[in-house]
């Protein structure tokens, strides 16, 4: 009797780990692919599909188009309370902050993306500096834990 209760209770377990990383596998894939275009484009900083070009810490030449997006990609530490704060160009608007890759423990290294728009008001070719800071937004005074500075060229 305790033989056949203990084979019951192991197919709902098993039936539920297949059905978890099959839909693992489903997301992963999903994710590789629309991963794979987001970081190829055009030197104006959008790709053919309007996706906007994302840039890391190694591309720290950013060239866009005015009136266009890009994404500037950079690692935090989970559960550190640091984050990627830009210091105020007029040049460029801040979109949108985001967490990507969600980490899956806290001191796990995960993704931070800050949206930004090229719109500057003058003509022909603009050059600008875009600084981020990892702070922790409730530490006032403290300065930055690490700074990431990109060199931005805004075409007309």
């Amino acid at each position: 009797m305790l033989r056949r209760r203990g084979a019951r209770l192991v197919v709902p377990f098993v039936l539920l780990a297949l059905i978890g990383f099959a839909a693992c596998s489903d997301s992963d894939s999903s994710r590789s692919s629309s991963d794979s275009g987001s970081s190829s484009g055009s030197s104006s900083g959008s790709t053919s599909n309007d996706a906007p070009k994302v840039y890391t810490q190694q591309d720290t030449d950013v060239t866009v188009a005015n009136g266009h997006a890009f994404v500037v990609a950079l690692p935090v530490t989970s559960g550190t309370g640091y984050e990627w704060e830009a210091v105020t160009v007029p040049d460029l608007q801040q979109m949108m902050t985001e967490q990507v890759d969600a980490a899956d423990r806290p001191g796990a290294t995960t993704t931070q993306q800050i949206t930004f728009r090229a719109q500057a008001t003058g003509t022909g070719t603009q050059h600008t500096t875009l600084t981020l800071n990892s702070v922790r937004p409730w530490e006032d005074g403290v300065p930055p834990a690490e700074t990431a500075t990109f060199s931005v060229t805004i075409t007309n």
